[in-house]
């Protein structure tokens, strides 16, 4: 059996998710967006791979809106993106 989450926690988990990455990224000077992050990334390069990830996500979902499964690209380009 499948379980629905219900859209009301789903919105919340993200708008909680939004606003600490908010929250964080208020806390950083100019030298604290150059400085290593997350491994070798710096909060720079983080912030723009979650950026990335959630104009994903975006699409996806209004993709499955739409009735349409397929992937929305082909895994061979995932680097690229």
């Amino acid at each position: 059996m499948r379980s629905r989450v219900p859209e009301e926690q789903v919105l919340a988990l993200f708008h909680e998710g939004v606003d600490a990455f908010c929250a964080e990224a208020a806390r950083l000077d100019d030298d604290g967006w150059s400085r290593a992050a997350c491994g070798d990334w710096t909060a720079t390069q983080l912030a723009r791979h979650v950026l990335a990830v959630v104009g994903w996500y975006h699409d996806w979902l209004d993709r499955a809106e739409a009735g349409d499964a397929s992937p929305a690209f082909p895994i061979e380009d995932l680097d690229a993106r």
